[in-house]
């Protein structure tokens, strides 16, 4: 994957908050990682993609989901929320390389936090994008208005 195509990713998952602050994008994690699947599917159809879980992340009770994008051997590892914990990130990739084990274990040391890697995922039909949004702005809305108060 190209660093042109993860920034115009980033930079499409930064579109769906107010401001383009990724702070909005807390607590969205499962349905970004899910929306985003079919934005990398658009770029190179030939793509695995799955889900890691992460439990009690940096010794708290939130849960996280980010996703492994796969292509023959080279694995990427992105937080598309990645600014509910690291609000300075300037970049939504946290592994590339060949070895998913070095992956995950990068991932474990960021977050503090261990991590279960899910199923293949199936690329979300329009319906299930369209849900995906709407949840998200839903999401996104409370954030808001969490901030206000």
């Amino acid at each position: 994957m190209s660093k042109q195509e993860i920034v115009e990713i980033q930079n499409r998952i930064l579109d769906l908050a107010p401001n383009r602050s990724g702070i909005y994008l807390k607590y969205c994690c499962s349905e970004i990682s899910r929306l985003i699947i079919k934005w990398f599917w658009d770029y190179n159809q030939s793509y695995e993609f799955y889900i890691l879980k992460g439990t009690s992340v940096e010794n708290n009770e939130l849960s996280h989901d980010i996703l492994v994008v796969k292509k023959d051997e080279d694995y990427l590892i992105i937080d598309p929320t990645i600014w509910q914990f690291f609000s300075n990130a300037k970049t939504i990739v946290i592994y590339k390389g060949n070895n998913l084990g070095e992956g995950i274990k990068k991932v474990q040391q960021k977050y503090k936090c261990n991590w279960v890697l899910g199923g293949l995922e199936e690329i979300p039909d329009h319906r299930a994008q369209v849900e995906y949004l709407k949840i998200i702005n839903s999401i996104i809305d409370d954030n808001i208005e969490e901030s206000i108060l």
